[in-house]
């Protein structure tokens, strides 16, 4: 699996900013389920990793250093905001989609995660909102949500 693959589950998988994900390095996820990192604002949050992307993790990462970065350039650097963007491109591109940033795979995260839970704070906490009105966007309320919830109330 490439380096490209990993990176973009990660963000798909934990719904973290293109910033968190950057500065990360090896030490910092290797053999972990759960991960703190520094985040807007510099504040602190916990992010959980799935069995499956800890999978996708350490084959890359194999005897690496701790100090080095999880995501790294073929010359061995840490990649720069700009690297990443540009290596998503051609894959928008491939799937006949236009280019999108980054940055829009925290919305499937932020979509999927409150659909399955329908708990609007726990998805503000993973995504890293400080407001709960950030958070909204992700919370469509369609049709078969409230016929389900009509349902479930009354039979």
């Amino acid at each position: 699996m490439g380096r490209d693959q990993v990176l973009f589950e990660f963000y798909l998988q934990t719904g973290c900013r293109l910033s968190e994900v950057r500065n990360l390095n090896v030490g910092d996820v290797k053999n972990k389920t759960m991960i703190r990192i520094i985040g807007k604002g510099g504040k602190q949050r916990e992010v959980f990793l799935s069995e499956n992307l800890q999978g996708m993790i350490a084959d890359p990462i194999g005897k690496r250093k701790d100090k080095d970065p999880l995501f790294k350039s073929q010359k061995g650097n840490r990649l720069c905001s700009g690297q990443i963007g540009y290596s998503f491109k051609p894959y928008c591109g491939k799937a006949g989609i236009p280019p999108l940033s980054v940055h829009s795979l925290r919305h499937p995260f932020g979509t999927i995660l409150y659909s399955k839970t329908k708990d609007l704070r726990l998805t503000q906490e993973l995504l890293g909102h400080s407001f709960p009105q950030m958070t909204m966007k992700y919370s469509h309320i369609n049709q078969a949500s409230k016929q389900e919830v009509i349902t479930a109330l009354w039979g």
